[in-house]
């Protein structure tokens, strides 16, 4: 760490976890054909619990998930499949993250997770407008909401968190109308994988350019993220306009940015030396600054071979055993 732990109150979490391929109970789960698993707009899905019925009291009632940047559904899969074995009970809802999210307009943004509210709106995370005349469509008719929610938000990398911030605008534009827009939520907690980074231009090339294989296309994507830089570095110092990593940055440490979380959430930060994307230091000072401003902040750090996103495969048990840690605090915070 590049600060005292200890003084700082940040909890650096080690423990190991159960076998994450069986259930709460110790019982192995098995999987039914994934049937449950309904995709309800671009790039966003909605997993129905394995095991319909009465919710185990310790277990989530939702798990948001906020994809990285490009991540292939395969990829995120590896992850849902966790959470439905460890919370079969538990509702998933998965967002997937495109590049055209970021160059997109921001209304083009509100449209992109528009189906995401639809989902909320559903489940009762949040109430529907006023205005809103149209009818559900299926598979969302039959979701029956609750009048209460534990919920685990799990965020990757600055694609994630990008899309957390605006998902947070649109509930904040919600509030501006002085509607009621969210349930009560005894138990609540933030995973932040792999984020957020300091948009530094390196990281933001690595960032766009990875998945792209071809040359050229490799190029002018280059070349469109030099133009972006341009851009924010006239609208930061001449404009004096904040940018949206840094605005980023803010909104995670803002107690409004969603109606779920506040300062007693347990947020925990999973990051390593071996991130080329986002550097160590941007992430300690982001939990720093977060301490500072009184969240209940826990962290693993890895080591030089836990490259970006991979340190639930660089070492599954203590990123499970971390997150499943974490979670047993939210519950017992409720209490």
């Amino acid at each position: 760490m590049l600060f005292g732990a200890n003084k700082l109150r940040i909890k650096a979490v080690s423990g190991l976890a159960p076998d994450p391929q069986k259930s709460m109970a110790g019982e192995m789960v098995s999987m039914t054909a994934d049937d449950t698993c309904v995709k309800v707009g671009e790039g966003i899905h909605l997993y129905r619990p394995t095991e319909p019925g009465p919710i185990n009291p310790s277990h989530p009632t939702v798990v948001l998930i906020f994809g990285w940047m490009a991540a292939r559904f395969s990829h995120l899969q590896k992850y849902t499949s966790i959470y439905r074995e460890r919370y079969p009970d538990t509702t998933l809802v998965l967002t997937q993250c495109e590049p055209s999210f970021f160059w997109s307009s921001q209304r083009a943004q509100h449209k992109a997770l528009a189906p995401l509210v639809d989902v909320l709106e559903a489940l009762g995370l949040i109430h529907p407008l006023q205005e809103a005349s149209k009818p559900r469509k299926t598979p969302l008719d039959s979701i029956v909401p609750l009048p209460t929610h534990r919920i685990l938000l799990h965020v990757f990398s600055n694609g994630g968190c990008c899309q957390l911030m605006i998902l947070g605008s649109i509930i904040s534009n919600r509030r501006a109308a002085s509607l009621t827009t969210a349930t009560h939520t005894p138990a609540s907690a933030l995973i932040l994988d792999s984020c957020p980074g300091d948009g530094g231009f390196s990281s933001a090339e690595r960032a766009f350019t990875i998945s792209v294989t071809n040359p050229l296309l490799r190029i002018l994507v280059k070349l469109g993220v030099i133009i972006l830089f341009s851009i924010r570095l006239v609208m930061e110092h001449v404009f004096r306009q904040q940018s949206t990593i840094p605005s980023m940055r803010s909104q995670l440490n803002d107690p409004d940015m969603v109606p779920w979380l506040n300062k007693n959430s347990p947020r925990l930060y999973i990051y390593s030396e071996g991130d080329e994307m986002v550097p160590v230091h941007a992430v300690e000072q982001h939990m720093k600054d977060a301490v500072e401003k009184g969240y209940n902040v826990q962290s693993v750090k890895f080591g030089k071979e836990s490259k970006h996103v991979a340190h639930a495969r660089s070492d599954p048990s203590r990123y499970w055993g971390a997150t499943e840690q974490m979670w047993k605090e939210a519950i017992g915070a409720q209490d």
